[in-house]
């Protein structure tokens, strides 16, 4: 008798077949429950007169509102919160060459704040399951006005945005 059963390729082809099968099963299940892209965000020290906020990336030179798992719309952002003012939320991170953090204030106007890859580092995020946590501190930074034209770019409409 062979050590520790006598196995025959008969066998051991369609095990490592079944395996693997499973194996991608298991993986895709998992990522249908908790999407590798899913980040969570925080943004602190928002402005004081802030109501709502998004987060945003720049790709090729383009504005891109990051998709937030509970919004009902494109770039309803969430609520600020807080003293200090603050949001926490969890999007559907993008990669790109800057990121910001999109603030509507109460006079209707929108802002933005601007982080190279290196002032907002991605912590925690693995190969396979995605994740981890961002960290916007908007403290002693400089906002800039967003144009209407630059917000319907992003997605933004009416009611959100003044016509």
């Amino acid at each position: 008798m062979h050590w520790p059963y006598k196995w025959s390729w008969g066998i051991l082809i369609p095990m490592s077949i079944s395996t693997c099968a499973i194996l991608t099963v298991v993986v895709l299940g998992y990522w249908c429950l908790y999407p590798p892209d899913e980040v969570n965000v925080t943004a602190i020290n928002l402005p004081a007169d802030a109501k709502r906020a998004n987060i945003i990336v720049e790709k090729y030179e383009k504005m891109q509102i990051m998709t937030l798992e509970f919004a009902s719309r494109p770039g309803e952002g969430v609520y600020v919160k807080g003293d200090p003012p603050r949001i926490t939320s969890i999007v559907m991170w993008k990669w790109g060459t800057r990121y910001g953090v999109l603030v509507e204030k109460k006079d209707r106007t929108w802002h933005a704040t601007w982080f190279t890859p290196d002032e907002v580092p991605l912590i925690g995020r693995f190969w396979i399951v995605g994740g981890g946590k961002v960290e916007f501190d908007l403290a002693g930074r400089v906002a800039v006005p967003v144009p209407v034209s630059e917000l319907k770019e992003m997605g933004l409409q009416p009611p959100l945005i003044p016509e």
